[in-house]
């Protein structure tokens, strides 16, 4: 539920519920009053119908002493009242007037006759006034009142009991009203402040047991989320930061072996001792190929960064698939040859797609690279580009063609094996990782050295083209590196 709509129907609540208490309390009283007055009005009209035939006698309604109405003085009370009058409205006797003289008043005919035999009943008393008659005449009037003492008392009473009642039900409301704003409010509030803290000094976060809706939950949910983010953020800095170091250290290490070798190769070609003229040219050799692989390592290290990055700008262009990957493909006969290895390679594309050329140019001299170093000698290279849809080229291994998964949508597969060594499940699976090099076992050329980030920068350039690449080896035989590439759209429109 949402908070506002919580808070309204909270305060409809506590608005309404006092009202309704209030009017069952009403409801209730009520009908004890009305039971009770049945039980009053007839001992009331008992006592008045004894009193009234002692009043009935003439004798009471002429001018006498007060004394003489000793028998009268003798029915009232403090809760019994009476009042004689003559015919001309003339007060002879009250109970409540104990003036000698006072009674001797006139009252108005007017009221004096108004509500004769009627039964009056108020809140505190009962009263009746009726006429007297002598001869057919009237001689006079008498008005009895009673009190209604228990009533009284009883009103007294229940309004002290309704007070403390309601009282007591109000506490109640407000304990609850507080119990449910607590639940709804205090504590998730008070949960989420505490992991919140708990989380800015890093320290472990008490365990939310609370689950609701409405905007509470949501920003214990929001919370979570943000918390989970910025933990992945740090891991993935700390990574970042670790990768950094190892690729220091790395660079370092590879750095250190062709530094060593151009020193000793300097120092002897500057020594005083004259070298003969061949060694002299065999040394200069040396030198200019350590310094190539130091520029290789330098340069497989400022591709690496700047894809890490993105700096390098995106300038994708749309080509012919089969003109641009058959030129990728063409040129590494002298590689392979120089090497002792034997290279086949094949198209079959159509239509377009869409490609940063000097990065797929490196993506495919990198596999290429790879295959060479690490190709037996005088085994053979195989490369191929084609489309997802055709069947595989005969030459791949056959252990190797149940791992290739055909894709939902056309793709471009860009295949290059070779015959050699292959590394273990682990080291196959670590060769994505940047630095990361398999047991130099498998290097046969050790004159080849290598800056761990190859097949790395492969990948990245496979993912910014939105294709991504896999290794698939045959124990027995070789290693196969396939990159999947996506096709343009308009192209798939065409194959259907």
């Amino acid at each position: 539920m949402k908070m506002k709509t919580w808070v309204l129907l909270s305060y409809l609540v506590v608005m309404i519920i006092p009202l309704v208490a209030l009017y069952g309390l009403y409801l209730i009283l009520n009908s004890f009053y009305e039971r009770q007055n049945v039980s009053e009005t007839i001992t009331a009209s008992k006592e008045m119908t004894a009193i009234e035939e002692k009043l009935e006698n003439t004798r009471w309604y002429r001018v006498q002493p007060r004394s003489n109405y000793a028998p009268i003085e003798s029915l009232t009370g403090p809760s019994v009242w009476i009042d004689l009058y003559r015919s001309d409205g003339f007060k002879l006797y009250s109970s409540t007037d104990k003036d000698a003289f006072g009674y001797m008043i006139k009252r108005d005919m007017e009221s004096l006759y108004a509500g004769l035999y009627d039964r009056k009943e108020t809140n505190r008393t009962f009263s009746i006034k009726k006429p007297v008659f002598a001869d057919g005449q009237v001689i006079g009037f008498y008005e009895i009142t009673l009190a209604r003492k228990k009533w009284t008392e009883g009103v007294r009473n229940r309004t002290f009991i309704i007070g403390a009642l309601l009282l007591l039900f109000l506490a109640a409301l407000y304990v609850a009203i507080a119990f449910l704003l607590n639940r709804k409010l205090g504590r998730p509030l008070g949960l989420l402040i505490r992991r919140m803290q708990a989380f800015a000094k890093n320290e472990p976060l008490p365990e939310a047991r609370y689950a609701a809706g409405g905007e509470i939950g949501e920003a214990l949910q929001q919370f979570d989320r943000m918390r989970h983010q910025i933990e992945e953020a740090r891991q993935e800095v700390e990574r970042q930061q670790q990768a950094n170091n190892f690729m220091v250290a790395s660079l370092s290490h590879d750095l250190k072996t062709p530094l060593t070798s151009i020193r000793a190769y300097a120092e002897a070609l500057a020594a005083p001792a004259k070298l003969e003229k061949q060694e002299r040219a065999e040394y200069e050799t040396v030198l200019l190929a350590k310094v190539g692989q130091m520029q290789q390592m330098i340069d497989d290290l400022a591709v690496y960064t700047s894809l890490r990055s993105s700096s390098l700008p995106a300038e994708p262009v749309v080509v012919e698939s089969e003109e641009f990957f058959d030129m990728l493909l063409s040129g590494y006969e002298a590689l392979t040859g120089e090497n002792g290895l034997n290279l086949t390679t094949s198209v079959r594309l159509t239509g377009c797609c869409s490609v940063e050329p000097k990065q797929m140019t490196r993506l495919m001299d990198n596999l290429m690279s790879n295959a060479v170093k690490y190709a037996c000698s005088g085994g053979l290279v195989w490369a191929s580009a084609q489309d997802s849809d055709l069947d595989l080229p005969a030459w791949i291994f056959p252990e190797v063609k149940p791992g290739i998964k055909r894709p939902d949508e056309p793709e471009i597969w860009l295949l290059v094996q070779n015959e050699g060594p292959v590394p273990g499940p682990e080291q196959l699976r670590l060769l994505h990782e940047p630095f990361y090099q398999a047991d130099t076992a498998r290097t046969l050329k050790r004159d080849k050295t290598s800056s761990g980030l190859g097949l790395s920068i492969v990948d990245m350039i496979a993912r910014r083209h939105g294709g991504s690449l896999e290794l698939h080896a045959d124990p027995d035989r070789g290693m196969l590196a396939l990159c999947r590439l996506p096709k343009l759209a308009q192209n798939k429109r065409e194959m259907k």
